[in-house]
């Protein structure tokens, strides 16, 4: 049913209530027009199927269908005054679908959106992310679930381009667990399950711009908090406050190179929390790994967290380069030698090396803590311990 618009300068258009069977979004059906000389049909004809939108009804104003019909329009929603301006906001939108994709990106450019770039190939948004200067990606799951995941995990951690804060909004078609919690899991801000709603999109979009944006810091992820997720290391993880980027340009107004500042310092912030997550995942891995060796053989899983051990030392040891935690970077490497050496042949490690890890993982807790300052010696003490016994051992 159709209601009277809210002014003579605004006409009402239907919307078609089930979803298009190509791109998954409602389409125009039809407008009534507030001012008596407009023709609906006319309108329509014009319009064609310019417009996309989720809800029933929608709101134009009124335009002169002899010179600029078509010209003028504005989406049910978009508020007159709301302060926000999308102009500046680069976003990336990637879709498989080119009906889809050209909806998603004429609703965007209806919002206000103007620096959008779209594609709907998976190495094009690697480089995208890579080159830098995103402020929002929205990301089709269906150009490879994995690999989206890959990609996500790797820009939170900071390991893809310059900016592990941009905005993700990520979209799938596929509901199965194992794709939707691969997914969640890598830090996204948010999953929208398609058949797509354009109004729903708009609506996360605006609720990132207006949520104080927060990040919880873990030893296996960095991302919006997810305390339902059985992650490691969830039980007092930190949660800090992180850049918003398409709030600081939107609502803000901040250029290019005061957002990066802001980005810089709260990754250097991110870094700290993650390497004292590891610190602690370290030394619980150890208290795990060595009892499991009193067993001879030890059981097999012994592997997967020797592997684990191999993988948080390694990450680490990149992570000290440069912080005001370098000392601890002597005990990391020695750990990630052990870790190595132990992992070569693990049903048959070396007892010596066995003795060293839980040495290694206190002292390496320890160095993390303010309070230590015997903390950089002790670093020194025990990996020359471990020096002096290689040569033996060749």
């Amino acid at each position: 049913m159709l209601e009277d618009a809210p002014s003579s300068q605004w006409g009402v258009a239907k919307w078609s209530k089930a979803p298009d069977s190509d791109s998954g979004i409602r389409r125009f059906e039809s407008y009534r027009p507030s001012h008596p000389s407009q023709s609906g049909p006319a309108l329509r004809g014009a319009f064609k199927t310019g417009f996309t939108q989720n809800s029933t009804r929608a709101f134009f104003p009124f335009v002169d269908h002899d010179r600029d019909a078509g010209a003028c329009y504005r989406l049910a929603g978009e508020e007159e005054g709301n302060g926000l301006n999308y102009g500046t906001v680069k976003v990336l939108l990637a879709e498989g679908n080119p009906q889809v994709r050209e909806a998603i990106k004429t609703a965007l450019g209806e919002s206000g959106f103007l620096a959008v770039s779209e594609t709907g190939n998976l190495h094009a948004v690697h480089d995208a992310v890579t080159d830098g200067g995103l402020d929002l990606l929205i990301c089709d799951a269906g150009l490879g679930a994995d690999d989206i995941a890959e990609l996500v995990f790797r820009v939170r951690h900071h390991q893809a381009g310059t900016n592990p804060f941009i905005s993700i909004i990520v979209l799938t078609a596929d509901t199965a667990l194992e794709k939707v919690r691969r997914i969640i899991e890598s830090g996204a801000d948010d999953l929208l399950v398609k058949p797509l709603s354009v109004q729903l999109l708009l609506d996360r979009i605006r609720h990132l711009v207006e949520i104080n944006r927060q990040f919880m810091v873990t030893s296996d992820y960095i991302g919006p908090p997810r305390p339902e997720l059985v992650l490691s290391g969830v039980v007092g993880a930190p949660r800090m406050d992180v850049p918003n980027p398409v709030r600081a340009k939107a609502v803000d107004g901040s250029d290019a190179a005061s957002l990066q500042r802001a980005i810089d310092n709260a990754a250097l912030q991110v870094n700290e929390h993650k390497m004292e997550r590891h610190a602690i995942q370290i030394r619980d891995l150890v208290d795990a790994i060595v009892p499991m060796y009193e067993k001879k053989p030890p059981d097999e899983s012994v592997v997967l967290l020797l592997e684990r051990l191999l993988y948080v030392s390694e990450d680490i040891s990149r992570r000290l380069k440069g912080t005001r935690f370098a000392h601890v970077s002597e005990l990391c490497l020695t750990m990630l030698g052990l870790a190595r050496s132990i992992g070569a042949k693990p049903m048959f490690a070396d007892e010596k090396d066995l003795q060293l890890l839980p040495k290694l993982s206190q002292a390496i807790s320890r160095s993390f803590l303010p309070e230590e300052d015997a903390a950089e010696q002790l670093a020194h003490d025990i990996a020359r311990t471990v020096d002096k016994r290689q040569p033996k051992e060749r």
